[in-house]
């Protein structure tokens, strides 16, 4: 019974630390980049590539590298025996540890070098073996700014060849045929060719399917994220690699140059004029110290008077002078929204200045009208065009051409929304509406023959 319970709670606990380690850290089948079903040929495939890409003769002095090719051989000497697989997927890494110490297994392990020995045939690294391989295919993947900035993932959708079965013999690399061929009248030639009747026949066929893309923080243009052989199927052979070639896509913004953001904020450069403080001759009215004096009011008559005045203070009078001042205005401010320059308004003497403030008011515009967050513009067609249908565009604040054409009627004051064409939100990455106004250029004169025609036409 005891040795029943011990069992039990040793269960649990290699359990726990499983769990725990699959959330502190990529897994075997992670590592390797295999699913948790994958084949033996799969995890041997992966090992392969894997193997050679990370070889510490081809990454000298990478220790990243040796790190990764460290891993990669710990993965695929777990993932390839099936006793240690089979415990590995039950109990996870403690339970391998748990495992190896009642004498379970081959005790340490393998050497990383000793397992690729074995699996490519010499201590060195040889090249790779040749395998027949189909294409890789690279998708040019525009990533948003926040998803490098953060981390994200990305949904693509992918279409690729699938090998399905087909009726029929199919050329293989098992048996060849011998055959007979005619090649004129009574003459035949024998031939031969690479059959097999074991080998089902197969064929492509085109589907589509979701894949998730994650991106790391900080990934550069034209880093890849790989799919191993994910990319075109080969018939006796493997499939190329999908690969998602990293692409930093446009910013409202910011533009990135490497590690380093840019950013283009509109000014406006306002003359400014005010009163400055400048030195004056004499004496000044200030809080220091009263000076008492006398003033005739009278013949004769006097009247004792005191005055704030101070020696020290040097006498101060006040100049007209003007400068440049520039006032940064960000995306989407409002009418009535303030910009603040602190103390640089009006001096006092013996204070502090007032403040300067900008108010904002939207200036006059050729194109188009600002209510709010929305943009309004009247645009004039003619009557062929109200009614027939017309293809046109108005070019937008930031030189982009947006299309307002329609393939329906027109009415006569009739307006459109096009949603998201308006103003930018201040501090929001959202955009208000653009609404179009249409008017239609009657024509001033009609002939008789253009009455009949019309008449005809719209009865």
């Amino acid at each position: 019974m005891a040795h029943r319970r011990t069992t039990k709670l040793l269960f649990l606990l290699c359990s726990l630390c499983y769990a725990l380690s699959a959330i502190a850290g990529k897994s075997y089948y992670d590592v390797l980049q295999v699913p948790r079903g994958a084949s033996d040929d799969q995890i041997k495939r992966a090992y392969r590539k894997l193997a050679l890409k990370y070889h510490p003769d081809k990454n000298p002095g990478n220790e990243e590298a040796n790190k990764r090719f460290a891993d990669i051989n710990n993965a695929y000497e777990v993932l390839s025996d099936s006793e240690k697989r089979n415990i590995y997927d039950r109990y996870g890494e403690d339970g391998l540890k748990q495992h190896a110490a009642s004498g379970g297994g081959r005790g340490g392990g393998m050497n990383m070098q000793d397992i690729f020995s074995q699996f490519f045939g010499g201590g060195q690294m040889e090249e790779e073996e040749r395998i027949a391989k189909g294409d890789d295919v690279i998708v040019e993947l525009d990533a948003s700014l926040e998803d490098l900035y953060l981390g994200g993932s990305v949904k693509v959708w992918r279409e690729k060849n699938i090998l399905k079965p087909a009726p029929g013999k199919r050329r293989c690399n098992c048996r060849n045929e011998v055959y007979h061929k005619q090649i004129g009248p009574g003459m035949f030639q024998q031939m031969t060719e690479q059959v097999c009747e074991q080998c089902p026949n197969v064929k492509y066929e085109r589907e589509g399917y979701f894949v998730t893309v994650d991106i790391e923080k900080g990934m550069q243009d034209g880093q890849e994220v790989v799919f191993y052989e994910d990319g075109e199927p080969i018939i006796d052979g493997e499939a190329g690699d999908l690969k998602f070639r990293i692409r930093t896509a446009p910013h409202d913004r910011f533009r990135r140059e490497g590690n380093d953001l840019h950013a283009t904020i509109t000014i406006t450069l306002v003359w400014r004029e005010k009163n400055i403080l400048k030195p004056a001759p004499g004496k000044r009215r200030c809080n220091c110290r009263n000076e008492v004096y006398h003033k005739q009011i009278g013949p004769g008559m006097f009247q004792q008077m005191t005055e704030q005045v101070c020696e020290q203070c040097p006498n101060v009078k006040y100049e007209r002078e003007g400068y440049f001042v520039t006032v940064d205005i960000e995306k989407g401010m409002q009418d009535g929204q303030e910009v603040v320059f602190y103390e640089d308004g009006e001096p006092i003497i013996d204070g502090e200045a007032g403040d300067l403030k900008f108010r904002i008011r939207t200036a006059p515009h050729d194109r188009f009208r600002r209510e709010g967050n929305d943009l309004h513009a009247t645009i004039t067609i003619t009557l062929v065009q109200a009614l027939v249908g017309f293809e046109k565009t108005i070019k937008h604040l930031d030189d982009r051409l947006v299309d307002i054409g329609t393939k329906g009627i027109t009415k006569p004051k009739e307006v459109r929304k096009f949603k998201g064409e308006g103003m930018p939100l201040h501090f929001s990455t959202k955009k208000g509406d653009l609404y179009v106004q249409f008017e239609v250029l009657f024509p001033t004169s009609l002939t008789e023959d253009q009455k009949t025609q019309i008449k005809a036409v719209l009865g």
